[in-house]
């Protein structure tokens, strides 16, 4: 039974680490181009 927390702890973990990440990237994107705002919503 505690392989399946740890499994589970080790999978939540990578999800919040790949968010966060990704989360972290969009930001820079946004910072890097501040003439180009609203960009993202025109898709």
């Amino acid at each position: 039974m505690t392989d399946i927390f740890s499994i589970a702890a080790d999978l939540l973990t990578l999800i919040g680490t790949t968010l966060s990440i990704t989360l972290e990237l969009r930001q820079a994107r946004i910072e890097d181009r501040p003439d180009e705002e609203g960009a993202d919503q025109q898709k």
